[in-house]
Protein backbone atom coordinates (compact mmCIF):
# COMPACT_ATOMS: atom_id res chain seq x y z
CA UNK A 1 0.00 0.00 0.00
CA UNK A 2 1.29 3.12 -1.18
CA UNK A 3 2.16 6.00 1.55
CA UNK A 4 -0.13 8.50 -0.68
CA UNK A 5 -3.16 6.38 0.19
CA UNK A 6 -4.99 8.68 2.64
CA UNK A 7 -7.45 7.49 4.67
CA UNK A 8 -10.46 8.76 7.09
CA UNK A 9 -11.94 7.26 9.53
CA UNK A 10 -15.03 8.90 11.14
CA UNK A 11 -15.87 7.12 14.45
CA UNK A 12 -16.41 6.84 18.05
CA UNK A 13 -13.02 7.37 19.77
CA UNK A 14 -13.93 4.88 22.59
CA UNK A 15 -15.18 1.95 19.66
CA UNK A 16 -12.68 -0.59 19.21
CA UNK A 17 -13.48 -0.85 15.59
CA UNK A 18 -11.99 2.75 14.23
CA UNK A 19 -9.26 1.77 17.01
CA UNK A 20 -8.33 -1.11 15.05
CA UNK A 21 -8.74 0.08 11.63
CA UNK A 22 -6.47 3.37 12.66
CA UNK A 23 -3.81 0.81 13.87
CA UNK A 24 -3.93 -1.47 10.79
CA UNK A 25 -3.74 1.62 8.64
CA UNK A 26 -0.61 3.53 10.11
CA UNK A 27 1.17 0.07 10.52
CA UNK A 28 0.90 -0.06 6.36
CA UNK A 29 2.06 3.46 6.67
CA UNK A 30 -1.12 5.18 4.74
CA UNK A 31 -1.75 8.68 5.51
CA UNK A 32 -4.73 8.13 8.54
CA UNK A 33 -7.21 11.26 9.62
CA UNK A 34 -9.28 10.19 12.35
CA UNK A 35 -12.78 12.60 13.07
CA UNK A 36 -14.68 11.93 16.43
CA UNK A 37 -17.53 13.79 15.28
CA UNK A 38 -20.79 11.82 13.38
CA UNK A 39 -21.38 15.27 11.33
CA UNK A 40 -18.68 16.26 9.19
CA UNK A 41 -20.62 19.58 7.58
CA UNK A 42 -17.89 22.11 8.08
CA UNK A 43 -15.04 19.20 7.72
CA UNK A 44 -12.59 19.95 4.50
CA UNK A 45 -9.40 17.66 4.37
CA UNK A 46 -6.81 19.50 2.41
CA UNK A 47 -6.72 16.44 -0.74
CA UNK A 48 -9.59 13.90 -1.12
CA UNK A 49 -9.74 10.83 0.79
CA UNK A 50 -8.85 7.45 -0.77
CA UNK A 51 -10.53 5.67 1.90
CA UNK A 52 -13.45 6.70 4.10
CA UNK A 53 -14.87 4.41 6.83
CA UNK A 54 -17.87 5.88 8.69
CA UNK A 55 -18.56 3.61 11.56
CA UNK A 56 -21.51 5.59 13.42
CA UNK A 57 -24.62 4.00 13.02
CA UNK A 58 -25.90 4.91 9.32
CA UNK A 59 -29.11 6.44 10.50
CA UNK A 60 -26.89 9.38 12.15
CA UNK A 61 -25.84 9.89 7.88
CA UNK A 62 -27.23 12.70 6.12
CA UNK A 63 -26.70 12.91 2.35
CA UNK A 64 -24.15 16.36 2.98
CA UNK A 65 -22.18 14.51 5.43
CA UNK A 66 -19.72 13.24 3.08
CA UNK A 67 -19.09 16.04 0.18
CA UNK A 68 -17.50 15.93 -2.85
CA UNK A 69 -14.07 17.31 -1.44
CA UNK A 70 -14.29 14.46 1.04
CA UNK A 71 -13.75 11.28 -1.15
CA UNK A 72 -11.25 10.68 -3.67
CA UNK A 73 -13.02 10.12 -7.33
CA UNK A 74 -11.84 6.80 -7.32
CA UNK A 75 -12.18 6.28 -3.54
CA UNK A 76 -14.00 3.97 -1.57
CA UNK A 77 -16.54 4.55 1.05
CA UNK A 78 -17.29 2.06 3.68
CA UNK A 79 -20.47 2.88 5.69
CA UNK A 80 -20.76 0.75 8.98
CA UNK A 81 -24.09 -1.51 8.41
CA UNK A 82 -25.06 -4.66 10.55
CA UNK A 83 -29.18 -4.13 9.90
CA UNK A 84 -29.57 -1.48 7.39
CA UNK A 85 -29.57 -2.20 3.55
CA UNK A 86 -29.79 0.04 0.17
CA UNK A 87 -26.97 1.86 1.98
CA UNK A 88 -25.97 3.50 -1.64
CA UNK A 89 -29.36 5.59 -1.55
CA UNK A 90 -27.79 7.33 1.75
CA UNK A 91 -25.07 9.10 -0.07
CA UNK A 92 -26.51 9.57 -3.90
CA UNK A 93 -23.45 11.82 -4.71
CA UNK A 94 -21.16 8.87 -4.27
CA UNK A 95 -23.66 5.69 -4.83
CA UNK A 96 -21.13 4.05 -7.06
CA UNK A 97 -18.39 4.06 -4.25
CA UNK A 98 -20.49 2.61 -1.65
CA UNK A 99 -19.60 -0.15 0.17
CA UNK A 100 -20.98 -1.88 3.50
CA UNK A 101 -18.79 -3.50 5.99
CA UNK A 102 -19.56 -4.93 9.00
CA UNK A 103 -16.46 -6.00 11.59
CA UNK A 104 -18.18 -7.70 14.79
CA UNK A 105 -15.49 -9.86 14.69
CA UNK A 106 -12.87 -7.56 15.38
CA UNK A 107 -14.28 -7.14 18.80
CA UNK A 108 -12.83 -10.50 19.85
CA UNK A 109 -9.91 -9.85 18.39
CA UNK A 110 -10.26 -11.38 14.98
CA UNK A 111 -9.57 -10.15 11.21
CA UNK A 112 -12.55 -10.94 9.36
CA UNK A 113 -14.75 -8.33 7.75
CA UNK A 114 -18.00 -8.15 5.86
CA UNK A 115 -17.93 -6.38 3.24
CA UNK A 116 -21.31 -5.97 1.16
CA UNK A 117 -21.46 -4.17 -2.41
CA UNK A 118 -25.04 -2.35 -3.24
CA UNK A 119 -26.64 -2.81 -6.03
CA UNK A 120 -25.10 0.54 -7.49
CA UNK A 121 -21.70 -0.24 -6.11
CA UNK A 122 -19.17 -0.15 -9.30
CA UNK A 123 -17.36 -3.43 -9.78
CA UNK A 124 -14.09 -1.73 -9.11
CA UNK A 125 -15.11 -0.38 -5.87
CA UNK A 126 -15.76 -3.68 -4.90
CA UNK A 127 -12.29 -5.00 -5.96
CA UNK A 128 -10.65 -2.02 -4.52
CA UNK A 129 -12.24 -1.81 -1.42
CA UNK A 130 -11.67 -5.60 -0.25
CA UNK A 131 -7.83 -5.06 -1.98
CA UNK A 132 -7.33 -2.65 0.48
CA UNK A 133 -8.86 -4.08 3.25
CA UNK A 134 -6.53 -7.62 2.27
CA UNK A 135 -3.63 -5.30 2.25
CA UNK A 136 -4.11 -3.57 5.95
CA UNK A 137 -4.20 -7.26 7.02
CA UNK A 138 -7.85 -8.38 7.46
CA UNK A 139 -10.10 -10.93 5.22
CA UNK A 140 -12.69 -9.58 3.98
CA UNK A 141 -15.63 -11.57 2.28
CA UNK A 142 -17.98 -10.52 -0.14
CA UNK A 143 -21.90 -11.05 1.26
CA UNK A 144 -25.39 -9.78 -1.08
CA UNK A 145 -26.71 -6.50 0.68
CA UNK A 146 -29.80 -8.08 2.73
CA UNK A 147 -30.89 -6.79 6.48
CA UNK A 148 -28.01 -8.21 8.88
CA UNK A 149 -25.64 -9.38 6.22
CA UNK A 150 -24.55 -12.47 7.56
CA UNK A 151 -22.50 -12.64 10.97
CA UNK A 152 -24.68 -9.42 12.17
CA UNK A 153 -28.08 -11.80 11.89
CA UNK A 154 -26.70 -15.18 13.07
CA UNK A 155 -24.88 -13.59 15.91
CA UNK A 156 -27.83 -11.29 17.37
CA UNK A 157 -30.18 -14.63 17.17
CA UNK A 158 -27.07 -16.47 19.10
CA UNK A 159 -27.38 -13.68 21.76
CA UNK A 160 -31.42 -13.09 21.50
CA UNK A 161 -31.61 -17.06 22.58
CA UNK A 162 -28.82 -17.29 25.63
CA UNK A 163 -31.06 -14.41 26.86
CA UNK A 164 -34.09 -16.73 26.48
CA UNK A 165 -32.15 -18.99 28.48
CA UNK A 166 -30.95 -16.44 30.86
CA UNK A 167 -34.41 -15.48 31.59
CA UNK A 168 -35.82 -18.77 32.02
CA UNK A 169 -33.13 -19.40 34.68
CA UNK A 170 -31.42 -22.29 32.81
CA UNK A 171 -28.21 -20.52 34.15
CA UNK A 172 -26.42 -17.53 34.99
CA UNK A 173 -25.12 -15.13 32.44
CA UNK A 174 -21.33 -16.58 33.52
CA UNK A 175 -22.12 -20.43 33.00
CA UNK A 176 -24.27 -19.52 29.73
CA UNK A 177 -20.83 -18.14 28.12
CA UNK A 178 -18.12 -20.73 29.83
CA UNK A 179 -20.46 -22.80 28.02
CA UNK A 180 -20.75 -22.10 24.78
CA UNK A 181 -17.08 -21.02 24.76
CA UNK A 182 -16.01 -24.84 25.51
CA UNK A 183 -18.72 -26.36 23.53
CA UNK A 184 -18.25 -24.36 20.59
CA UNK A 185 -14.74 -22.81 20.60
CA UNK A 186 -16.43 -19.13 20.35
CA UNK A 187 -13.30 -16.82 21.38
CA UNK A 188 -16.23 -15.53 24.32
CA UNK A 189 -19.57 -15.90 24.90
CA UNK A 190 -22.48 -14.44 23.15
CA UNK A 191 -23.68 -12.63 26.28
CA UNK A 192 -19.65 -10.47 26.78
CA UNK A 193 -19.96 -10.23 22.96
CA UNK A 194 -23.44 -8.40 23.21
CA UNK A 195 -21.52 -6.40 25.54
CA UNK A 196 -18.75 -5.65 23.82
CA UNK A 197 -20.84 -4.72 21.19
CA UNK A 198 -23.80 -3.04 22.65
CA UNK A 199 -26.89 -4.26 23.45
CA UNK A 200 -28.84 -1.58 21.54
CA UNK A 201 -26.68 -2.82 18.61
CA UNK A 202 -27.68 -6.35 18.87
CA UNK A 203 -31.62 -4.81 19.59
CA UNK A 204 -31.27 -3.02 16.20
CA UNK A 205 -30.55 -5.93 14.53
CA UNK A 206 -33.15 -8.17 15.57
CA UNK A 207 -35.61 -5.43 15.18
CA UNK A 208 -34.81 -4.72 11.47
CA UNK A 209 -34.85 -8.12 10.91
CA UNK A 210 -38.39 -8.54 12.60
CA UNK A 211 -39.44 -5.07 10.34
CA UNK A 212 -38.09 -6.80 7.16
CA UNK A 213 -38.77 -10.03 7.25
CA UNK A 214 -42.06 -10.69 9.23
CA UNK A 215 -40.96 -13.99 11.22
CA UNK A 216 -41.19 -13.84 15.21
CA UNK A 217 -38.23 -16.04 15.22
CA UNK A 218 -36.19 -12.56 15.08
CA UNK A 219 -38.25 -10.74 18.23
CA UNK A 220 -35.76 -9.73 20.77
CA UNK A 221 -36.53 -11.03 24.08
CA UNK A 222 -38.25 -8.39 26.28
CA UNK A 223 -34.78 -8.62 28.70
CA UNK A 224 -32.95 -7.18 25.60
CA UNK A 225 -35.67 -4.47 25.16
CA UNK A 226 -35.48 -3.54 29.09
CA UNK A 227 -32.30 -3.63 29.36
CA UNK A 228 -31.81 -0.95 26.45
CA UNK A 229 -34.72 1.27 27.66
CA UNK A 230 -32.64 1.34 31.01
CA UNK A 231 -29.50 2.44 29.56
CA UNK A 232 -27.68 -0.99 30.71
CA UNK A 233 -26.04 -1.37 26.85
CA UNK A 234 -22.78 -3.07 27.67
CA UNK A 235 -19.56 -2.17 27.95
CA UNK A 236 -19.50 1.44 26.73
CA UNK A 237 -22.11 2.46 29.65
CA UNK A 238 -20.14 0.30 32.17
CA UNK A 239 -22.88 -2.27 32.90
CA UNK A 240 -24.60 -4.82 31.13
CA UNK A 241 -24.75 -8.28 31.41
CA UNK A 242 -21.33 -7.87 33.37
CA UNK A 243 -20.28 -4.90 34.91
CA UNK A 244 -17.00 -3.29 33.62
CA UNK A 245 -14.40 -0.07 34.85
CA UNK A 246 -14.72 3.33 33.21
CA UNK A 247 -12.34 3.17 30.41
CA UNK A 248 -9.91 6.43 29.79
CA UNK A 249 -10.88 9.03 27.15
CA UNK A 250 -8.87 9.47 23.74
CA UNK A 251 -7.93 13.05 23.51
CA UNK A 252 -9.38 13.57 19.61
CA UNK A 253 -7.32 14.37 16.90
CA UNK A 254 -8.38 17.63 14.72
CA UNK A 255 -8.90 17.56 11.07
CA UNK A 256 -5.98 18.85 9.31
Amino acid sequence: MSEDTRVLIIGDPQDPIPQTLEKHCKEAKCQVLRYHSDQIYDFHPRQPQHIVFYTYPVQYLADQVLGKSVVHPYGVVFLASHSDWALGKLLPEHESQVLGFNAFGLYAGRTAIEVAATLKSDPDTVERGTSFLTNMGFKPYVVRETPGFVFPRILAMLVNEAISALMEGVASAEAIDEAMRLGTNYPQGPLAWADQIGLDVILEVLDNLQAQYGEDRYRPMPLLTQMVMAGKLGRKTGEGFYTYAPEPETEAISPA
